[in-house]
C-alpha cells in the first residue's frame, strides 16, 4: 500500500505551498521543523517529484511501519557510535553526488514547546561541504494529528510550507550557516504561533 493511500485512509488532508526549484543539476538539503513522527510520512507524499533520502536517527527504524517504508530511503545516524555516524555523512555526500537531495530535521528531535529546539550543525556542515542550498520547510498540523507521547492518529489538515532556498556565500562559517537556517524557520514558527497555520506560507503577509 502506498504512503499517500495510507494518509488518505487515515483522513489526513495534505497541502503544499511553495515549491523547490526544478534544477536537475542541483541537489538540496531540505530542512523541515519536526513536531511529529508523521512528518516523515508527509514529506515523500508531498514532494514526489523531488527524490530525496532522510538523514536521521537510527532509532526510528525500530518502528515496524517506519522500517517497512523507509529502510531504503533512510540514511541512519547511530548517534552513540561516532564511527558509524561519520559513515552516515559519507553516505549522504555520495547520495548528493548521485543527484539526490537530503532531508535533515535540524532540531534533531521532535519539539513540543512554543520554541524551536536548538539546531544541530550537521545541516551546515553538509551544505557548506557540498556547496548546496538549504530549503527550509515549515510543517503545520501534524503535531495535532499525532501528538508526541501518543500512538493515536487523528484525521485533519496538514501542510508543507516550502520557504525560499538559502544560498551561502563563500567563507560562511558553520555557526553562521546554522544561524541563518534557524532564523529562516524560526521566523515562520513565530508567525504561526501568533497568526495560525496559514502564516506558515512563504508568501504570507499580515493583511491576509
Amino acid at each position: 500500500m502506498k504512503i499517500k493511500t495510507i494518509l488518505f485512509l487515515i483522513g489526513i488532508r495534505k497541502e503544499v505551498h511553495g515549491s523547490i526549484p526544478n534544477d536537475n543539476n542541483t541537489s538540496y538539503i531540505i530542512c523541515p521543523n519536526h513536531s511529529s513522527y508523521l512528518d516523515i510520512f508527509l514529506l515523500p507524499s508531498m514532494l514526489p517529484q523531488h527524490p530525496f533520502s532522510f538523514l536521521g536517527k537510527a532509532e526510528i527504524l525500530k518502528y515496524p511501519i517506519v522500517r517497512t517504508y523507509f529502510k531504503s530511503l533512510n540514511i541512519p545516524v547511530y548517534r552513540k557510535d561516532k564511527s558509524r555516524a561519520g559513515q552516515a555523512l559519507v553516505q549522504a555526500q555520495k547520495a548528493m553526488q548521485d543527484g539526490w537531495s537530503i532531508v535533515i530535521f535540524p532540531e534533531g528531535t521532535r519539539s513540543t514547546s512554543r520554541k524551536m529546539s536548538r539546531f544541530k550543525h550537521g545541516v551546515s556542515l553538509l551544505a557548506l561541504d557540498r556547496k548546496v542550498p538549504v530549503v527550509p520547510v515549515y510543517l503545520t498540523g501534524l503535531a495535532k494529528l499525532r501528538p508526541k507521547g501518543t500512538r493515536e492518529i487523528f484525521p485533519g489538515p496538514a501542510s508543507a510550507n516550502i520557504q525560499p532556498p538559502i544560498y551561502f556565500e563563500e567563507g560562511t562559517s558553520v555557526e553562521d550557516a546554522t544561524r541563518q537556517i534557524f532564523d529562516a524557520l524560526n521566523t515562520v514558527h513565530q508567525r504561526v504561533i501568533e497568526h495560525g497555520d496559514e502564516a506558515g506560507r512563504w508568501d504570507w503577509t499580515p493583511d491576509q
